[in-house]
């Protein structure tokens, strides 16, 4: 009888451990790794839809190489669910900083994704969406003061063709640090 419910609590301790797990978009170390090769550019979802765990993150040098770094985070779910969410500095072709309606940098660094007009402000910041055959975009321009100076951070997602247009905008227009 003691056996059985040392295996129900221990049950149910695990379950729990779980959902706190759950709870962060982000590994804490995995998102100080993040902040150490980004900062102040480094945004991340303040929720994710529910199911999605994170996968792995990478760096990349996308054109054009004037805006710096990004990273490029991959979350998933079963039965293909799947964001790959990229943060980076914002600037247009010519380097120019500013808020770049025509796609993000951390889409394969190539711009021209049209928004054609699905386009809005929500929580302050500029949001644009994209639709696709395999997928989505959602991205979303956040302004920064740094070093004293205006500057853009820019969101953005892929996503596999699972959530709405309207969780996709608002998913990259409440990104936090």
């Amino acid at each position: 009888m003691v056996a059985k419910g040392l295996v129900v609590g221990g049950f149910a301790a695990l379950v729990l451990a779980v959902g706190v797990a759950g709870a962060s978009a982000l590994p804490p170390a995995q998102k100080a790794r993040i902040h150490a090769l980004l900062a102040p550019y480094d945004f991340y979802p303040a929720r994710l839809p529910n199911g999605l765990i994170f996968i792995n993150f990478k760096e990349t040098h996308p054109g054009p190489s004037v805006c710096g770094p990004a990273v490029t985070i991959r979350f998933a779910a079963a039965g293909g669910k799947e964001i790959d969410w990229a943060s980076s500095r914002d600037c247009n072709g010519a380097g120019k900083v500013s808020c770049n309606p025509t796609g993000y940098p951390g889409r394969g660094g190539g711009f021209g994704i049209g928004y054609g007009s699905r386009r809005a402000t929500i929580n302050h910041r500029r949001v644009f969406f994209s639709a696709g055959n395999h997928g989505s975009n959602a991205w979303a321009c956040i302004p920064l003061k740094v070093g004293g100076y205006r500057d853009w951070a820019v969101v953005g997602i892929w996503e596999s063709n699972f959530i709405s247009r309207k969780q996709a905008m608002r998913l990259v227009a409440f990104a936090a640090r």
